[in-house]
């Protein structure tokens, strides 16, 4: 079993240890040590295999037989709290694998000397856990204990140094710390360069992570330099080809989709495609990423029919990760929405946003600005279909969204408002546009200046409801308002003032007319 593990023969190897853990059961009594032992080899098994229940399974079961048979195997017990932070870390159940790792590191404290290397890894993986939660400072305070006394107890091991620098600049470079952070980076760069026995594989990651914090800087040159260096370093390494490759294709990719060098970038994501399709299963994440980055690519030039296809194969594998993958999901479907309106297929593009609304619905009930995006897109594709009162329906979901959650004052209740204002125009329903308008106008007369285009054109909006209403004496009040304005201002058109005026000469003309 462990030859076949060491050959990376998961199966094979499961199939040998749970043969000699059946044994050992039976032997329950006189065997309960080597049972946690072969316990443990399990859960390296499971974990290699990403089946982290069952590497969990196993680790508990070996740690409950430690603690029982046992107890004073100080070494071993917190080598299985170790295992079992591992694996709940990976799973991000990071509370609990805080937990584990600082027992642990409680009890190797007691057993080893502060400059153990056992203590330095397990200040290591709390650094990796409080990472995982975003808690940088306290990650950056680990890692750079950890780095401490391999610096001063094991300055001979190049690669756990290196490792320790990445891992000091990584946490640096998420605090906005940008200068230090590449500064660590770049010293573990040297160190791999320097010691071609190093762990090779470790430098490429320390070249991409210096291409992004590059990027974040505004650098796209110098980040893309970095990571083509990635690149070259991972085809070396691995001459047949690995899913690394694809990842580094697909961050090139990504720099060159950016500045727009569209063909460049589309043969990077086709590379990274094909790499992924060799080493990833079907459902793996990082394929459907890369197709998903296609569909984008093709979006943004117009290619519209190309796109689609990429955007369907992310969704199909995304949609078997429901209900963690809801956020992307959402993502895709609006973006095939948008397509389909753009080709006029609007029942297409309503199904797609109807099934966007209702995953953030299920899922993601208070995430207001995406809710209300898609229902606004329903609502401009019933107007497109001129089912007006369809449109309406899905406005005031909108509007009833949006003042539950902002600010009675919020633009984006604004824009709602006049949306309303405009399909209620539409259907000839001047009283209920009237109404919209004059609330729409109220919000963006705080807000903007008086001879801003769209305080203009909210007026000329009511005084032609006014007009439509047949209350002339008020609608010639808004058009007096609107060119008191404009004499007022420097940057309106001879045009636009004459146009006004000859707006209210028609009025005055009319309102003469009917008093006659």
């Amino acid at each position: 079993g462990d030859v076949l593990y060491r050959l990376d023969k998961y199966d094979e190897a499961l199939t040998y240890h749970q043969q000699a853990l059946a044994i050992q059961e039976k032997q329950n009594e006189t065997a309960p040590i080597d049972m946690a032992r072969n316990l443990n080899h399990i859960g390296h098994i499971f974990n290699s295999q990403k089946k982290f229940d069952e590497s969990l399974h196993s680790y508990h079961r070996a740690l409950e037989i430690g603690e029982t048979f046992d107890s004073l195997n100080y070494q071993a017990i917190s080598t299985m709290l170790c295992n079992i932070a591992d694996v709940l870390c990976k799973q991000r159940n990071y509370i609990q694998a805080f937990d584990y790792q600082q027992r642990a590191l409680n009890i190797q404290k007691t057993i080893y000397s502060l400059s153990d290397v056992n203590i330095a890894e397990s200040l290591h993986s709390i650094g990796h856990i409080r990472y995982g939660q975003n808690m940088f400072d306290e990650s950056l305070d680990f890692y750079q204990q950890a780095l401490k006394i391999y610096e001063e107890y094991h300055s001979s091991n190049f690669d756990i140094i290196a490792l320790s620098c990445r891992y000091v600049g990584t946490s640096l470079i998420q605090l906005k710390k940008y200068h230090e952070g590449l500064k660590y980076l770049c010293r573990a760069v040297q160190i791999f360069e320097e010691n071609p026995s190093s762990d090779c594989e470790n430098l490429p990651v320390c070249l991409c992570a210096i291409g992004n914090a590059l990027l974040e800087q505004g650098n796209p040159n110098e980040a893309l330099h970095y990571h083509q260096r990635a690149l070259v370093t991972r085809q070396e390494l691995y001459p047949s080809g690995h899913m690394c490759i694809g990842t580094s294709l697909a961050f090139i990719g990504n720099i060159l989709s950016d500045q727009k060098n569209y063909d460049e970038a589309f043969d990077m994501y086709e590379q990274a495609l094909v790499i992924y399709e060799k080493f990833c299963l079907s459902e793996d994440l990082e394929l459907s990423i890369c197709l998903n980055n296609m569909g984008i690519l093709l979006n943004e030039q117009d290619k519209y029919d190309q796109a689609l296809p990429f955007y369907y194969r992310a969704l199909t594998i995304r949609e078997k990760y429901l209900p963690s993958s809801y956020t992307t999901v959402v993502n895709i479907l609006m973006d095939i929405g948008r397509i389909k309106v753009k080709q006029s297929n609007f029942d297409g593009a309503h199904d797609d946003f109807s099934r966007a609304v209702a995953l953030l619905r299920e899922y993601d009930p208070l995430n207001h600005s995406e809710l209300t995006i898609g229902l606004k897109w329903i609502a401009s594709i019933w107007i497109r279909k001129r089912c007006y009162h369809r449109a309406i329906e899905y406005l005031e979901q909108c509007l009833h969204i949006k003042e539950a959650s902002l600010s009675p004052e919020h633009l984006s209740i604004a824009g709602t408002l006049s949306d309303l204002a405009q399909v209620n125009r539409t259907r000839h329903e001047y009283q209920l546009s009237l109404i919209y308008e004059m609330k729409y106008y109220s919000i963006i007369e705080k807000v903007f200046s008086p001879d801003h285009e769209d305080i203009i054109d909210s007026l000329a909006n009511i005084a032609e409801c006014y007009e439509d209403l047949n209350e002339l004496q008020i609608a010639l009040k808004y058009y007096q308002r609107i060119l008191t304005i404009y004499e007022q201002s420097k940057s309106v058109s001879n045009f636009e003032i004459f146009t006004v005026m000859d707006k209210i000469d028609q009025l005055l003309t009319q309102i003469n007319e009917e008093s006659v």
